[in-house]
Formats: structure tokens, sequence, C-alpha cells
């Protein structure tokens, strides 16, 4: 077990679920965040990576933010917005190119709830972005978990309710 602290919780996490891995949008040094993998046990397509951050951190950007859930992650995070209903998920396209498509999937509120990008018509890399409590989380993951949406923020929340000291 290995001890972490994202903002004003501690973490008490198995070594083998923690990800030594760099946030792509925040300097290593600048972010106190807690990377984790869920079925670290797997098959990379079957594995979910999770970075948990504050919302000073995550949600404080000048630019606007690269993922479209992270505005109402934030707000949740913040006291400011309910969860939001997934559901049953719509796939909307935003882009295709010649040989990357993005597109999204919403749920039933209307708002995005799944980014995705896939190469050559192959399943694509998603990633969706949640409020645990007063902290934000984003998951990336393999396109088959999109329907399972509500299972895995359930699962996630398990566990982060699991690791934390101040349940």
């Amino acid at each position: 077990m290995k001890q972490e602290k994202v903002g004003g919780h501690v973490f008490n996490l198995p070594e083998q679920a923690l990800e030594e891995e760099n946030v792509f949008f925040l300097p290593k040094d600048d972010y106190d965040g807690l990377y984790f993998v869920l079925g670290s046990e797997t098959a990379p397509a079957e594995q979910v990576r999770v970075i948990l951050g504050t919302t000073e951190k995550f949600c404080n950007f000048n630019t606007p933010p690269v993922i479209d859930q992270v505005p109402r992650a934030c707000a949740v995070a913040r006291g400011q917005a309910p969860q939001p209903k997934t559901g049953r998920l719509t796939r909307v396209a935003r882009s295709a190119g010649a040989t990357v498509n993005r597109y999204v999937y919403k749920g039933e509120d209307g708002g995005v709830a799944v980014s995705c990008r896939s190469e050559d018509g192959q399943s694509g890399t998603c990633s969706a972005t949640f409020a645990w409590r007063d902290l934000v989380w984003d998951a990336t993951f393999d396109e088959q978990w999109v329907p399972k949406l509500d299972e895995l923020r359930a699962e996630v929340a398990k566990r982060l309710d699991e690791w934390s000291g101040d349940a």
C-alpha cells in the first residue's frame, strides 16, 4: 500500500494500481494529482487509466479545456452543478479526417459524457471527466467501456471511497 495526498484527501492504495505518468497538459512538478489504473492485471484494452486532481489544478485554464467535460466536472466538484445524467448515450460526430475521427457520446441531459478519437476505423480511445467529492477525475479507456460508463463511474467512486482515509 502507498499513501498519496490530493487536496485535503489522503488515499491508501495498492502500489500495483499506481500509474507513474504525467498529465499531458500540466508539468509533473506543477501537478499534485493521483494517477491509477483500474484493471492493472488485465489486458491493456480492458484497463482504465484515471487521473484525480483538485479543482485548483484541474480546472483553472486560461485557454479552452482540451476535454469537453471538464467545465461540468469542475462545477460539480465546486458544488455549482448536479452530477450529469449519462444513461442512454448517443454518438455524435465532431470531425472526420483522413486518418483520425473525433466524436462524442452525449448523455440523456444533452451534455457530452465521453470524447473519443479513432484512427482508420478502429475502436476508439475515449475519455470521460467527472467529479468525486470536491475533486475531479479523468479516465482514459478503450471505446468498449462506453456502454458501461455508469458502471465505470460507480467503480471509480467505489475505489476512491475505499482508498480514502476520510470516508
